[in-house]
């Protein structure tokens, strides 16, 4: 037995794994996060930041997925105010990330093919920015989308 002052180390590891098991620690965990967030706001954002660019060098359809998840969500953004959703996850952008060879694309953009329709996975594909552009002018224009 290690004494540390007089106070026992095994007693202290003893007593902490017991209110560990107890339920309200996570919620106490939880009330923590939260407020630690709300204290080191500037912190956390730059943390967010981090790991979004983490995230999209490893797995660049996570860029795709978090923009339209993003038009979707953002209450300041036409979409959610005309109540387009977005019922796609991330492994499905993966999915046709491959299934579209966007790989193979110099800037691939995730493009609703009835765009009056929600983002998902029968009503989105992944094109060349440059053809979702020109597709939006000849809409706007009144042509005929292909």
């Amino acid at each position: 037995m290690r004494e540390y002052g007089v106070v026992n180390v095994d007693m202290i590891r003893a007593y902490n794994a017991l209110r560990r098991s107890k339920p309200d620690y996570k919620m106490q965990m939880k009330i923590y996060r939260k407020a630690w967030a709300d204290k080191n706001k500037e912190h956390k954002r730059d943390l967010d930041k981090a790991w979004l660019k983490r995230k999209i060098i490893a797995e660049p359809w996570y860029r795709l997925f978090a923009a339209a998840a993003g038009r979707c969500y953002s209450k300041t953004h036409h979409y959610y105010k005309k109540g387009i959703k977005c019922f796609l996850s991330a492994e499905d952008v993966k999915m046709m990330w491959f299934r579209d060879k966007a790989y193979m694309m110099e800037k691939p953009s995730i493009d609703r093919i009835d765009s009056d329709g929600h983002y998902s996975l029968g009503n989105t594909r992944i094109i060349e920015l440059k053809e979702n552009l020109r597709l939006a002018y000849e809409k706007a224009r009144g042509k005929k989308r292909t």
